[in-house]
């Protein structure tokens, strides 16, 4: 059995292969050597999840909030034409809409490291890259795991039988969930901002 996990090989490093468990001493210490990135991928996961749930929230909103303000027709003396700001809060809602809905898709599949959702967690890495500093690093990284032989095999049926075998490692670094629970909670406060404001309007 070669050492490099990621050189081509006729069987799995660890896990099952075709009904036959390997060697569990082999599957931990995998296991272990990938555990990091992997809790780093699912985080992100659970933090696109978060943010596409309250960008549907702030979606919906807006259009609900926006469909009120179109039904006034004629603008108040020396006011705002609450029809037209009406309209554009719309469509900002559907635009939110169609960010927030892929977002949350791309984040189920990483948490259940599903390959199917690859190719958005590209996309949104690289978009990430705008929030300085803190999202630009970890989406950097990401992008690196993504695009690497080491994300590849973390998101191989392979490593799957690997983490179906040890259920009891568990990744512990308090650092990374306070990095990506700070993340999320500034999602929140902007998506809340913006909420309060559109209530405001209203």
């Amino acid at each position: 059995m070669s050492d490099n996990p990621y050189s081509p090989t006729t069987n799995p490093i660890g896990g099952f292969n075709k009904g036959q468990e390997f060697d569990i001493s082999d599957v931990e210490s995998v296991r272990r050597m990938h555990l990091s990135d992997e809790a780093l991928i699912r985080g992100v996961g659970w933090l696109y999840l978060l943010g596409g749930a309250l960008g549907v929230l702030a979606g919906l909103s807006g259009i609900v909030i926006g469909a009120e303000y179109a039904k006034n027709k004629y603008p108040p003396n020396n006011g705002p034409d609450l029809a037209v700001l009406g309209r554009e809060l719309v469509y900002l809602g559907k635009f939110v809409l169609a960010v927030a809905i892929p977002l949350d898709y791309t984040g189920w599949t990483m948490t259940r490291l599903d390959p199917m959702g690859k190719i958005f967690a590209i996309l949104f890495s690289t978009i990430g890259l705008i929030c300085i500093p803190i999202g630009t690093l970890i989406s950097a990284y990401m992008l690196y795991l993504l695009l690497s032989a080491k994300g590849k095999f973390i998101y191989s049926r392979h490593y799957k039988g690997i983490i179906a075998a040890t259920p009891h490692t568990i990744y512990r670094s308090v650092l990374v969930w306070m990095v990506l629970a700070s993340v999320m909670v500034a999602a929140a406060l902007v998506v809340f901002f913006f909420l309060i404001q559109s209530i405001k309007l209203w």
